[in-house]
């Protein structure tokens, strides 16, 4: 009896928060396990496929993180767990080693992979913190730490603002991969369990992150805490950001009130996201031997899908990109025009070109037709077109690009040559650099290298750098050389068979 009137409590209020709000927007649905089973079951096309990650996998064992995320799509969700290769009860980290920096090897290999991967994913790390039973319980502050130089790292940019975030947290600096994954399309989630602990104390602050959100249990011979999930909602939605509902689901029984609960529950709140767990056969949360849960689930909760959110569509492809100089070769001084051709599968947003020789136009929106230079000195030139479909608008966030030679007479003002520029995978690759011929002091440089991963020094530049290219692919190695505020660019392309 106790059961049915805490239901029959919870029913009602959820039924009184949607006539006052009115009908909230479905979620996008998803589940943990296998999305063809969970199909098969209750009708569901998941948008969103989510895997546990012991600590390391992706990176050093297992599926490598390419793999693993192309097989959770359209949007994977990772949650990250400490526990070590093979064990539920052994921990390969702690969260005070990750706030020490212990993991930052891994992280940088996750930031590195998700640029790569470059579309929506949800990064979930060590969930349901405030459960004595998971291996990351920990003081709160020792989490809120560790969470939050999860977070940094994951969303990459600017190192110098990603090591001040740090250090105002009592954290050392972070030196690894550090590409831009912004918001919306990477999107961190904080994810406590309805009925453990206080949550709120371990709450790591809005900046960190992006999507908040609760777990929630239906165990045999007791009650669901629901006050605790709407109360984890008003808490999460009160620090202005979306609601997740990551994991829900039933421990070895058949409720259809709880499924019917919830339903009423995603109608009544606006929730950007749900996971049932979990679609495996075998397991006691399984729904192959719930015939009424599977069946209220494929009444009511199927029916609420939303389709892909527009931050999660298919990322820009090119269709043609080109930048022809004309005349191509000449003595100074000699003015060039520049023919630009721009398309893409979805808007662009952005262009920049640089002429080689320190000078750069750049502008919203779709790139000129044609643009005029000048080249004042004897020297051989690579002008570069990038265009962006979304920000940042920067050379590390360079995806499609074009570039071309002018020849005024005279060696490359700045020499960029790869050797091999063609292999097997794995590739090594040994860069050749020569900026002599550069009059001004050179502040640094960059080299963005394709793959995710990134050089960034100040002061001279090298005259010799490797890389070693792990996966078959066509990549576009940018040398960024900054020179008396100017920024001078060259291009080496590599293919890996």
């Amino acid at each position: 009896m106790r059961r049915v009137a805490a239901l029959g409590v919870a029913l009602g209020l959820l039924a009184l928060a949607t006539s006052a709000s009115g009908s909230a927007p479905g979620p996008i649905v998803g589940v943990s396990g296998n999305t063809a089973r969970f199909h098969a079951q209750v009708s569901q096309t998941s948008l969103v496929d989510q895997a546990f990650l012991a600590w390391g996998q992706g990176q050093t064992w297992g599926a490598p993180f390419q793999v693993l995320f192309k097989s959770l799509g359209p949007i994977p969700m990772i949650h990250l767990g400490t526990n070590a290769k093979g064990s539920k009860t052994k921990q390969a980290i702690t969260p005070a080693q990750i706030a020490s920096g212990a993991g930052d090897g891994y992280l940088g290999a996750l930031n590195a992979a998700i640029s790569q991967w470059g579309q929506a994913i949800y990064v979930r790390p060590m969930g349901e913190m405030n459960n004595r039973g998971v291996l990351w319980f920990t003081n709160p502050a020792t989490y809120r730490k560790a969470f939050a130089r999860i977070s940094v790292i994951v969303h990459g940019g600017d190192l110098k603002t990603i090591n001040y975030e740090l250090a105002k947290l009592g954290m050392p600096p972070y030196s690894g991969s550090h590409e831009q994954n912004a918001f919306p399309r990477v999107r961190v989630l904080w994810s406590p369990l309805a009925g453990g602990v206080d949550p709120e104390p371990y709450w790591p602050g809005g900046q960190f992150v992006d999507v908040g959100g609760a777990d929630i249990y239906r165990e045999a011979g007791g009650d669901p805490p629901w006050t605790k999930f709407t109360d984890i909602y008003s808490f999460v939605t009160g620090n202005h950001k979306p609601f997740a509902a990551p994991e829900w689901g039933m421990y070895g029984v058949d409720d259809p009130i709880f499924v019917r609960t919830m339903c009423d529950f995603l109608k009544a709140h606006p929730t950007e996201t749900e996971e049932f767990y979990e679609s495996r056969p075998g397991s006691i949360f399984d729904l192959g031997n719930k015939t009424k849960s599977r069946m209220a689930y494929r009444q009511c909760v199927t029916p609420l899908a939303a389709p892909l959110p527009s931050w999660a569509a298919p990322p820009a492809t090119q269709r043609a990109l080109k930048i022809t100089p004309s005349p191509a070769s000449g003595a100074g001084p000699l003015g060039v025009t520049f023919a630009l051709q721009a398309q893409l599968s979805v808007p662009i947003v952005h262009w920049t070109v640089t002429f080689g020789d320190g000078g750069l136009k750049s502008g919203d929106g779709a790139p000129p037709a044609s643009l005029s230079h000048t080249y004042a000195d004897g020297a051989s030139y690579q002008a570069t077109l990038a265009v962006f479909s979304s920000p940042p608008y920067t050379a590390g966030a360079t995806k499609f690009l074009a570039y071309t030679t002018v020849d005024v007479g005279g060696d490359p003002l700045i020499r960029f040559e790869a050797t091999p520029s063609s292999g097997r995978a794995p590739l090594k690759v040994s860069f050749r650099i020569d900026g002599s011929r550069l009059t001004h002091f050179i502040q640094g440089w960059q080299l963005y290298f394709g793959d995710g991963l990134s050089n960034v020094n100040t002061g001279a530049l090298p005259r010799f750098a490797g890389h070693t290219f792990a996966k078959a692919g066509k990549y576009n190695v940018i040398l960024v050389v900054v020179s008396a505020g100017q920024e001078y660019i060259s291009v080496a392309p590599i293919v890996v068979s």
